[in-house]
């Protein structure tokens, strides 16, 4: 095919395994080429186009944080001075090795000298106004019945592994799991300090403590649900639920006044934390809270610390065979630390006015694509019909980057350590966070920053945003082929805005409210339907005998597949007539959409990480998100002549339809 051909169609035939039928495995014939050609870089241990382009943004952030460094310093500006000094100090891994654990010595020590659970309740309210999260999370947010106000929120947490059932299950995996985490708690304490049996006997306290949390925490599938996380109450309440905490005094070192209202997101899991603080003893507190700053810092360190921690959440939990440079793992942590400040150098460099302008114009074609559908649907009554239409219209939009950035003024960058930038930094956030309190929401704020390539929907606040790094190809061509960008950037639309609707959105009203706005019976049918998809999912084998989650993964799956269909029906109405398109170099339109949708989720991914994101994430894999959303779609069987004879063929009245 010829280079011109190639530009024409903006998809790279090479990219294509057309030896496989589209009806066997379309995953596999769109993107078997890139793929093969793709092999999983050593310090990944998932690769795909969101990773390639991310890997991009992070080299033209490293340029943009060296440009600072070798320009004119009377030329520059306090903005680029702080992300400079953050980067070289980040940078300077000879001052890290030399430094070693001091940037964390003085808080282990005070954690040492401890002798009273006074002093423990003390030391767990000091760590918390410092940032760190020993225990639980407590932070702002906005009340999920009342949307427009921010108030205290207290959620699960504390564990050092990222899922409770890693703690629970006695699978082989799990155990191993358990037994490595337990050697690098270890082989931890020892490089900070403490003796052979000490290290053992504080691994153990960790472990045991971790446990109890893990036993009483909630599950990942309960957590999507909205009113299972929902229980407000008063100060009063959390001194009833969690009496052995010293909430006044909690809130006094965080400097903020005893909340009136606090929504308590696992009462269970609090009641629980309240028995442990009341039954173990002084020393295995000590354990755990030195743990959390041993753990929490390790990757900021000196070389040993910061290669034991990869060892375990890079190699053993993903699949990671080396470390990353530690250019890309700097200009991470920057993005993470000043990301806002990053984000308005990156927009003015990568991000042109007519990119906005062409989103624009997709967002309302898909959201009239969506009435449409809505307006169509026969499971649903007329009453939550209307109100879903009301929803539809009041979705605020976000693109490209906020109208106001964050003001990072307050925030000390030194040039001492780059561990103490890093505990600078999260104390500078959770104050930020804080702050908001008692006050309306800003609803001029974003939860991603432009550089970030990626979108996503925020139900409290009834919005759907688009980063600027999304807004390039694969996935969205300014000036490109329509059947491409409705595949990709159009589906991505179309999957916000039917997040808005899925079985957690659909308990948001208008204004993000959590409430029951529909009635029973168009309950109990969108139930029925989104059961077909969980059933559909969970008979996928993910490797030897572990299938997909489909109750953990329903949401996103459909998000994916109102995705498709509004964006379907957006493209057909580009169309002069919605049977007409253009065929190019023996592809039809219907055809490039589709292939541009399987391109989005091409991915290379290590046996640990298929494994973890099985557990863990309420994401399908590529995958399945390729071959398990296209056959409920019945223009994708015409558009490549699919049968009964065929894999991936659904007969049509099992075919899931809710959006």
């Amino acid at each position: 095919m010829h280079m011109d051909l190639v530009k024409s169609l903006l998809l790279d035939p090479n990219d294509m395994d057309i030896s496989v039928h589209p009806g066997t495995d379309f995953y596999r014939y769109a993107n078997g080429g890139w793929i093969s050609r793709n092999p999983l870089p050593p310090e990944e241990s998932r690769y795909g186009t969101f990773d390639l382009l991310a890997d991009q943004n992070k080299a033209h952030l490293r340029q943009l944080f060296e440009d600072f460094i070798t320009g004119d310093p009377e030329k520059s500006d306090p903005s680029s001075r702080k992300i400079t000094a953050f980067f070289q100090t980040g940078l300077d891994f000879h001052k890290s090795d030399d430094s070693g654990i001091d940037p964390i010595l003085p808080h282990l020590e005070r954690i040492r000298a401890i002798r009273s659970m006074g002093s423990v309740q003390n030391e767990l309210s000091r760590m918390h106004a410092l940032g760190l999260s020993p225990l639980f999370n407590f932070y702002g947010a906005a009340d999920l019945k009342n949307s427009q106000l921010v108030i205290a929120e207290i959620y699960q947490g504390g564990l050092g592994l990222s899922d409770r059932d890693y703690y629970l299950d006695f699978d082989l995996r799990s155990e191993k799991i358990r037994g490595e985490y337990w050697r690098y708690i270890q082989q931890c304490f020892l490089l900070c300090g403490s003796g052979n049996e000490e290290a053992r006997e504080q691994a153990n306290d960790v472990m045991e403590l971790e446990t109890a949390l893990a036993e009483k925490s909630m599950s990942r599938i309960d957590l999507r649900d909205p009113f299972k996380i929902y229980h407000k109450t008063s100060y009063q309440g959390l001194t009833e639920i969690c009496p052995e905490i010293s909430w006044k005094s909690f809130f006094s070192k965080l400097n903020i006044e005893k909340p009136e209202e606090i929504n308590i997101s696992q009462p269970d899991f609090f009641r629980e934390v309240s028995l442990l603080i009341k039954g173990l003893g002084v020393n295995k507190w000590k354990s755990y809270l030195e743990w959390n700053w041993i753990n929490g810092f390790a990757p900021y360190l000196n070389e040993e610390l910061v290669n034991l921690h990869f060892d375990f959440y890079g190699r053993i939990l993903s699949g990671k065979e080396v470390i990353q440079p530690r250019w890309k793992r700097v200009v991470q942590s920057t993005n993470q630390v000043l990301g806002m400040l990053v984000g308005k150098f990156y927009v003015e460099k990568h991000f042109p006015p007519s990119s906005k302008k062409r989103m624009l114009e997709m967002v309302e074609n898909l959201r009239q694509a969506m009435r449409t559908r809505i307006q169509s649907l026969d499971w649903m009554s007329d009453a939550t019909k209307e109100k879903s239409l009301v929803k539809l219209n009041r979705i605020r939009l976000k693109i490209g980057y906020p109208d106001k950035w964050k003001d990072y003024s307050d925030l000390e960058i030194g040039t001492d350590s780059y561990a103490e930038n890093i505990l600078r930094s999260l104390a500078f956030e959770h104050r930020f966070n804080l702050s908001k309190i008692g006050k309306p929401v800003d609803q001029d704020e974003w939860g991603m920053t432009p550089q970030t390539v990626n979108a996503y929907f925020n139900p409290s606040q009834n919005e759907i945003v688009f980063p600027a790094a999304i807004l390039q190809p694969p996935f969205f061509y300014a000036d490109g082929d329509d059947a491409l960008n409705y595949g990709a950037i159009g589906m991505i639309i179309g999957h916000e805005l039917t997040h808005g609707f899925d079985d957690q959105g659909r308990h948001f009203d208008e204004n993000g409210n959590l409430a029951d706005w529909w009635t029973e019976e168009d309950a109990t049918r969108f139930k029925k339907r989104a059961q077909g998809l969980v059933d559909q999912f969970n008979k996928y084998v993910v490797m030897e005998a572990i299938t997909a989650n489909g109750e953990l993964t329903l949401g996103e799956n459909i998000a994916d597949l109102g995705g498709l269909n509004i964006s379907l029906t957006a493209y057909q109405n580009t169309l002069p007539k919605p049977t007409e398109y253009t065929v190019s170099q023996g592809f039809s339109g219907f055809q490039r959409f589709f292939i541009s949708y399987a391109r989005v989720w091409a991915n290379s991914i290590r046996k640990e990480e298929l494994i973890r994101r099985t557990k863990e994430d309420v994401h399908s894999l590529g995958e399945m998100r390729v071959n398990g959303s296209l056959p409920n779609i019945d223009l994708f069987y015409k558009a490549f002549g699919i049968s009964a004879e065929d894999r991936l063929f659904i007969d049509p009245s099992s075919r899931v339809q809710i959006w």
